[in-house]
């Protein structure tokens, strides 16, 4: 009897020992199948984000003050502390129901977009999925973001005022960035 228990046992260690590696190895792969999943969503979201931008930026109907407040909006695309701070701003008003209110120069982009609604459907278009895609690729560029994203960041992008005003508010923390930098002696670089 001890020979069949010492024969078995180190096979059935090694049969746990394997399916514990096995799930191991299984909870990674599908973390990383999820994470390039989000990744390239990001992408096809960048891809729809500066056809939209060209649109608007070659129509001589939006205001320069909302072509600049796009244009920074899409700058701060690229920078991961911004995204972080906006998406944990999102979720504690998401958690409070407590959503920024429009400043002055929000309500002035709000007013001029609401009245191209009208008068250009196709722009005001443009301008949201600018400000949508932007925002996408913006969350799920990085992990903690991109976690934090799924949890409450579609209760903020199917709101289409709370939207501009997300997006002024990321082009505000742009432009402090930028001016930061440029008084530091780092200069951002045209494409």
């Amino acid at each position: 009897m001890i020979d069949v228990q010492n024969s078995i046992m180190p096979s059935l260690t090694a049969f746990s020992l394997m399916l514990a590696i096995w799930q191991v190895a299984d909870r990674h792969f599908w973390r990383a199948r999820k994470r390039r999943q989000q990744l390239e969503a990001a992408q096809r979201a960048l891809i729809q984000h500066y056809d939209a931008l060209r649109k608007i930026l070659n129509d001589p109907a939006p205001t320069l003050a909302l072509k600049d407040m796009i244009v920074e909006f899409s700058d701060a695309i690229s920078n991961r502390e911004i995204a972080e701070r906006l998406v944990t701003s999102f979720c504690d008003a998401a958690k409070s129901q407590k959503f920024s209110k429009a400043s002055a120069d929000d309500s002035k982009f709000i007013n001029e977009i609401d009245a191209l609604r009208i008068s250009r459907p196709d722009l005001s278009d443009a301008i949201a999925q600018a400000v949508a895609t932007g925002f996408m690729a913006m969350v799920l560029r990085w992990n903690k973001s991109a976690a934090m994203f799924e949890s409450t960041m579609s209760m903020v992008v199917s709101n289409p005022r709370q939207e501009i005003i997300a997006a002024a508010k990321t082009a505000r923390e742009q432009r402090k960035l930028s001016a930061s930098n440029d008084l530091n002696g780092h200069h951002a670089v045209a494409a």
